[in-house]
């Protein structure tokens, strides 16, 4: 059990993630700190954007004290004033490439009708990629990456289209609206769990990252006892048989410590990607 001095009787925890990561990971860490902090805490979904945004910052408010926001949110609310500040622990997911880093990847998906020959990028030159949302590291900045690493732009596909979550970007390629799709990795791994039968309609052509996991942040005026408290339980998370058992579930292999540095590579990615935008039809 984790004991925090200050009186704090409970914690509101903010996702600005779903439904592109799955909502039963913030539900684990969330029932995880109520059960070993002894704090009720309550879990809030915002779909509406990816971070919190200058006309509505929940923390600012004083709202909610946690929050998981994306990654390129994190980094431009750095360059402003904000109320947040960083959780120094972050998740390693189980990923052939992932080498123990707290890293995700995305897969560029197409249909297996296409054939073996589309196991090249140049293949895909004039089809219609669909992508969840220009804020997605996974969906939507890797893919301007890949393409400036082939020396092209956006007029590489016939037409791109964005579709506002992975899940519908799969059912764009489902039904022949799309032919690839750049689909978080974790996301697609639990897809195929649900629907193994569309193993047989879609195939992972390649494997584009390694990029940085998303980041969780403190509300910057809560209490530094409640934080540190926090932080130490998140690392020994993986130490709790039980709670281990659900990181496993997840495909959680390690829970480790980081520091703002750690998101130079999404900085990095950002700058790479920030001249050469698409232009989406919306779906």
């Amino acid at each position: 059990m984790y004991k925090m001095s200050s009186e704090i009787t409970k914690l509101n925890i903010i996702t600005y993630l779903v439904p592109d990561v799955k909502v039963e990971a913030f539900q684990v860490f969330t029932e995880y700190l109520e059960d070993v902090a002894n704090v009720r805490c309550n879990l809030i979904y915002e779909t509406r954007w990816q971070y919190p945004t200058s006309k509505r910052d929940l923390f600012d408010l004083g709202d909610v004290d946690m929050g998981f926001i994306s990654a390129p949110g994190f980094l431009e609310l750095l360059e402003r004033p904000n109320s947040i500040e960083l959780c120094p622990v972050a998740p390693v997911y189980t990923h052939p490439h992932g080498r123990g880093r707290p890293v995700i990847f995305s897969d560029v998906v197409v249909r297996n009708e296409l054939g073996d020959d589309y196991n090249e990028f140049e293949r895909l030159k004039g089809h219609k990629f669909t992508y969840s949302h220009p804020e997605s590291t996974t969906g939507y900045s890797i893919m301007l990456s890949e393409l400036k690493n082939h020396n092209t732009d956006s007029s590489f596909f016939a037409d791109t289209i964005q579709s506002g979550s992975h899940l519908n970007s799969l059912h764009l390629l489902l039904t022949k609206r799309a032919d690839v799709a750049t689909i978080d990795s974790r996301f697609l791994t639990d897809f195929f769990s649900q629907h193994p039968h569309y193993k047989k309609e879609l195939k992972v052509m390649t494997t584009l990252g390694p990029m940085p996991v998303s980041p969780l942040v403190f509300r910057k005026t809560l209490p530094s006892d409640v934080k540190k408290t926090i932080t130490k339980a998140l690392l020994e998370m993986p130490q709790n048989p039980t709670w281990n058992q659900k990181l496993q579930n997840l495909h959680i292999e390690n829970m480790i410590s980081i520091d703002s540095t750690f998101f130079d590579m999404e900085r990095l990615l950002q700058e790479k990607v920030k001249n050469i935008p698409l232009v989406p039809t919306y779906y």
